[in-house]
């Protein structure tokens, strides 16, 4: 710190009158309205003696404080703070040489009250009053003190990660997918958000590089039939999480649910490489499906329901949009009977199997089984313009695999001319008409809904078979002389053919 000199105009100050005695002036000390500091007057050349009684007029000079140029005022105090914690993120495992003791930083602005000091003084108009023209030391407050290392020690701790409860961690702990996030808006409390896909995207730009931003996928819904999914991109996860809520309470989309509960009845539907087969359950099951599936099935109410997810379960998106399609395409049981133009009929054990009819058609759109329903439903079906507007359209605008560019067909594996004979048109995943299943004499309400196909539900390995050490020998032998078995036979079948040949 050092002094300089400001001078103050003239017209900031008042005449002064001085008087002489003896032939020279004497310095008087005044003081300045809103001035604390002293000013003096200088006794003047004697060349000026002469003016007696007259009135001067002097400039005094002010000392206030004024602050060089220093390593402190130069560099930013993050920069500084560099210099003593050492270099952060990348640039620390790129270091060489010698590696620091990192310190942790230290908050000095928190808790520290303006003009306060280990000094105690009073500044006028810092941390005193304005009306008040005196400096003074104040007493020195230790407690202050104590408290303020008390806090700058808190700041250099580093801060822990907060602890939810184990309902209210999500799938994994860690990230935000299967957490709930709250309600879209305080209006409305009985509607809960929950995350289902959170990850971090990147495009690469001219301007800026690698540009990234955070994607999150939520869905939201009352438990009570409601749902709707919104998804939004953002710089920072706390901004793509508050757009997603939003988007998500723009779209919601009413479901009817059996009792309230469950489905109504199976479901399968294909999403791009994802296959999902749902089926309703008895009360009291709970939720047998995959996480995302759960969560979904909480948002929309579903508390009893076993889904399956074929083919590609790490795509959540496309699961989602699949499953509110599958949960669209569900139909009551008074709309499956007039759709059909059957009877509904449930054969339970609690009954003793005997039938129990949900629902009837309405009249004039029953069908008689015993008729030849091949020929009626062969010849072609008109509907006026007015059916034809009426008729709803999709639910969603779910992406159709089949517009799309088809992928490469795998090459053909080379097959044993030894080997038996599979028919290739037998393949039981190929869907059927209702129409046709219905003629047929089909009347599995199961059958009807999956459309002729069947689900293959695969046994898996027991702990015993897949770790015995005696069937992985076995394992590893078969997959080593996978060759010498096909070569073996067909030396054994050339073998035969020449001796049927040299045979007489």
């Amino acid at each position: 710190m050092a002094l300089g000199r400001l001078s103050l105009s003239l017209s900031s100050l008042s005449r002064l009158t001085v008087n002489s005695f003896g032939g020279s002036f004497f310095s008087t000390s005044y003081k300045l309205p809103g001035l604390f500091p002293t000013f003096m007057l200088y006794p003047v050349k004697p060349q000026l003696r002469h003016f007696r009684n007259s009135h001067v007029v002097f400039a005094p000079q002010l000392y206030i404080p004024c602050r060089h140029s220093t390593i402190f005022s130069n560099f930013p105090g993050e920069m500084l703070w560099e210099g003593v914690t050492g270099p952060k993120g990348g640039s620390k495992r790129r270091a060489r040489g010698k590696r620091r003791v990192t310190r942790p930083k230290i908050d000095l602005h928190r808790g520290q009250r303006i003009g306060v000091g280990k000094a105690g003084v009073q500044w006028p108009g810092l941390n005193a009053s304005m009306t008040s023209s005196i400096i003074k030391k104040d007493d020195y407050s230790e407690g202050y003190f104590q408290r303020l290392e008390q806090l700058r020690n808190k700041s250099a701790v580093k801060k822990k990660r907060l602890k939810l409860a184990p309902l209210e961690r999500g799938w994994t702990g860690t990230r935000l997918g299967g957490q709930s996030i709250g309600p879209p808006t305080p209006n409305h409390p009985d509607f809960d958000c929950r995350v289902i896909e959170s990850k971090v995207v990147a495009t690469m730009t001219a301007t800026k590089g690698r540009y990234r931003r955070f994607s999150v996928v939520v869905a939201t819904g009352n438990g009570q039939g409601l749902c709707g999914i919104g998804k939004a991109r953002a710089l920072t996860l706390s901004s793509a999480v508050r757009r997603a809520k939003s988007c998500a309470s723009q779209n919601i989309i009413s479901f009817e649910l059996k009792e309230g509960r469950t489905l109504w009845h199976v479901g399968h539907v294909c999403e791009w490489n994802s296959k999902i087969f749902a089926s309703p359950l008895p009360e009291g099951s709970g939720l047998i499906c995959h996480r995302m599936i759960k969560t979904l099935c909480q948002v929309v109410g579903i508390k009893d329901m076993y889904a399956r997810v074929e083919g590609s379960t790490t795509n959540y998106q496309a699961i989602a949009r699949g499953f509110l399609r599958l949960l669209g395409q569900q139909k009551t049981y008074s709309e499956l009977a007039t759709s059909l133009g059957l009877h509904v009929v449930e054969f339970t054990a609690d009954r003793n199997m005997y039938p129990h009819v949900l629902a009837s058609p309405v009249c004039g759109s029953t069908i008689d089984p015993n008729r030849n329903a091949s020929s009626e439903l062969s010849a072609p079906i008109t509907r006026s313009s007015s059916q034809q507007q009426i008729e709803e359209l999709p639910l969603l605008a779910i992406s159709n695999p089949i517009r799309h560019r088809p992928r490469k067909p795998k090459p053909d594996e080379h097959d044993s001319f030894l080997d038996d004979l599979v028919d290739d048109n037998e393949d039981s995943t190929v869907e059927h008409d209702i129409s046709e299943l219905l003629a047929a004499g089909e009347r599995d309400l199961n059958a009807l809904m999956l459309g002729g196909r069947v689900l293959l539900k695969k046994r898996p390995l027991s702990s015993s078979q897949s770790t015995d050490p005696g069937v992985l020998r076995r394992k590893a032998e078969y997959h080593r002389f996978r060759n010498h078995k096909s070569v073996r036979r067909q030396r054994e079948a050339h073998t035969a053919l020449c001796r049927s040949m040299c045979s007489p």
